[in-house]
Protein backbone atom coordinates (compact mmCIF):
# COMPACT_ATOMS: atom_id res chain seq x y z
CA UNK A 1 0.00 0.00 0.00
CA UNK A 2 1.27 3.65 -0.98
CA UNK A 3 0.53 5.19 2.13
CA UNK A 4 1.20 2.41 4.76
CA UNK A 5 3.46 3.52 7.76
CA UNK A 6 4.61 0.42 9.96
CA UNK A 7 6.47 0.79 13.32
CA UNK A 8 6.94 -2.03 15.87
CA UNK A 9 8.40 -1.45 19.33
CA UNK A 10 9.14 -4.08 21.64
CA UNK A 11 9.33 -3.93 25.13
CA UNK A 12 11.70 -6.70 26.90
CA UNK A 13 12.54 -7.46 30.43
CA UNK A 14 15.85 -9.41 31.29
CA UNK A 15 15.88 -10.48 35.52
CA UNK A 16 18.96 -12.42 36.75
CA UNK A 17 18.63 -16.09 38.01
CA UNK A 18 16.51 -16.28 41.21
CA UNK A 19 15.70 -12.60 41.53
CA UNK A 20 19.16 -12.24 43.18
CA UNK A 21 19.90 -8.35 43.37
CA UNK A 22 23.36 -8.99 41.27
CA UNK A 23 23.22 -5.73 38.71
CA UNK A 24 25.77 -3.39 41.00
CA UNK A 25 25.45 0.54 40.62
CA UNK A 26 29.73 0.32 39.90
CA UNK A 27 28.92 -1.03 36.56
CA UNK A 28 24.67 -0.47 35.94
CA UNK A 29 25.89 2.13 33.26
CA UNK A 30 28.42 -0.12 31.60
CA UNK A 31 25.66 -3.03 31.38
CA UNK A 32 23.52 -0.95 29.77
CA UNK A 33 26.16 0.71 27.03
CA UNK A 34 26.68 -2.68 26.17
CA UNK A 35 23.11 -3.71 26.27
CA UNK A 36 22.54 -0.56 23.77
CA UNK A 37 25.30 -1.50 21.76
CA UNK A 38 24.02 -4.87 21.11
CA UNK A 39 20.60 -3.52 19.88
CA UNK A 40 21.89 -0.65 17.54
CA UNK A 41 24.44 -3.87 15.90
CA UNK A 42 20.95 -5.45 15.01
CA UNK A 43 19.88 -2.10 13.25
CA UNK A 44 17.27 -1.54 15.85
CA UNK A 45 16.39 1.98 17.84
CA UNK A 46 17.04 2.17 21.19
CA UNK A 47 13.83 4.25 22.69
CA UNK A 48 14.54 3.37 26.57
CA UNK A 49 16.65 1.42 29.14
CA UNK A 50 16.78 1.65 33.05
CA UNK A 51 16.34 -1.42 35.74
CA UNK A 52 16.97 -2.34 39.59
CA UNK A 53 19.32 -4.47 41.03
CA UNK A 54 17.20 -7.52 40.19
CA UNK A 55 16.38 -6.56 36.86
CA UNK A 56 15.98 -4.76 33.84
CA UNK A 57 13.60 -3.33 31.04
CA UNK A 58 14.49 -2.17 27.28
CA UNK A 59 12.34 -0.78 25.07
CA UNK A 60 13.12 -0.32 21.40
CA UNK A 61 12.16 -0.18 17.84
CA UNK A 62 12.77 -2.38 14.80
CA UNK A 63 12.28 -1.31 11.52
CA UNK A 64 9.80 -2.83 9.51
CA UNK A 65 11.19 -5.20 7.35
CA UNK A 66 10.10 -9.03 6.92
CA UNK A 67 13.87 -10.25 6.39
CA UNK A 68 14.83 -8.04 9.62
CA UNK A 69 11.83 -9.62 11.52
CA UNK A 70 12.70 -13.09 10.78
CA UNK A 71 16.44 -12.66 11.29
CA UNK A 72 18.42 -14.23 14.45
CA UNK A 73 20.06 -11.68 16.88
CA UNK A 74 23.55 -12.60 16.94
CA UNK A 75 25.47 -11.71 20.79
Amino acid sequence: MANTYTQIYIQSVFTVQNKLSLIRQEWQEELYRYITGIVQNNGHKLIAINGMPDHFLEKFQVPFDERCIFKPVEY
